[in-house]
């Protein structure tokens, strides 16, 4: 939401730990390499300066701090609770000769 609104002027263009793949792309990623999404969610405003600072950050804050995300896609970052599906145990068939 953040750099859809500010462009260029958004602060989280960030070479070092900005990765711009969709909720989507990622869920791919993950369920492709074994993992089931539980829960997920985004941090809402944070990206616009306004929902950064007193007194409008207090919403923003107080949601992330009681809940962790807001639950829906849009947002500053995206964040995902996933977990490793079990792997099958493959049953070996021994021959006694």
């Amino acid at each position: 939401i953040g750099a859809r609104i500010m462009k260029d002027k958004w602060s989280g263009w960030c070479l070092e730990h900005v990765s711009l793949n969709s909720p989507e792309t990622w869920e791919r990623m993950l369920t492709k390499h074994g993992f089931s999404v539980l829960e997920h969610g985004t941090t809402g405003l944070s990206g616009l300066p306004l929902f950064r600072n007193l007194p409008l950050g207090l919403i923003n804050w107080g949601v992330l701090f009681l809940f962790g995300f807001f639950p829906w896609r849009q947002g500053e970052a995206y964040i995902c609770v996933a977990r490793k599906n079990a792997t099958p145990v493959r049953s070996s068939t021994f021959v006694n000769s």
